[in-house]
């Protein structure tokens, strides 16, 4: 297995076989496909996998990092091997957030503009790989979001929009 698998990520994510050889199957072979996920383990999970892939860039937008997603010790370390690579890692946020750094990385809180939809939290690798919630969960609990290895006219378009809200904000 690769290297990225070479922890038990069925354990640590409490994942279904099924789940797991989807996930990993359409990361490992670019599949563009939605793979829906509706738990928190999912969302950790696909997270990690999309922050392993990454060769030049990672985008943030979300209400805010949640702690029992972006503090999770894989997630942590997904993110710093990326630094390392030199990956490019922007993170903008839309709730008032006291933190300003995330491994130090500025926290960008966006400047609101109300004929900008923010309702979507979304996270975009490369132009060509995204996880988007359509709104926001409510709770961590509840989380409806949807991830494709290899959508590049999404992701472009997410990445445009997360660019053209970063630099109102910076």
């Amino acid at each position: 297995m690769p290297e990225k698998n070479s922890i038990n990520l069925k354990e640590k994510f409490d994942l279904s076989d099924e789940y797991l050889k989807i996930a990993t199957n359409a990361d490992k072979n670019n599949e563009n496909f939605n793979i829906v996920n509706s738990t928190i383990n999912h969302a950790k999970f696909l997270i990690y996998l999309l922050i392993k892939r990454a060769k030049k860039e990672i985008k943030i937008y979300s209400g805010n990092l949640h702690s029992e997603c972006y503090g999770d010790i894989l997630i942590k370390k997904a993110v710093k091997e990326a630094l390392e690579k030199n990956v490019k890692i922007s993170i903008l946020v839309n709730k008032s957030n006291t933190q300003n750094k995330f491994l130090g990385i500025d926290i960008v809180n966006v400047k609101k503009d109300k004929s900008l939809p923010l309702d979507n939290h979304f996270l975009v690798v490369d132009d060509y790989s995204y996880r988007m919630e359509a709104k926001h969960a409510k709770s961590v609990k509840d989380v409806k979001a949807q991830v494709n290895f290899n959508e590049p006219r999404i992701s472009k378009g997410l990445s445009v929009f997360f660019d053209k809200i970063y630099s109102a904000s910076v």
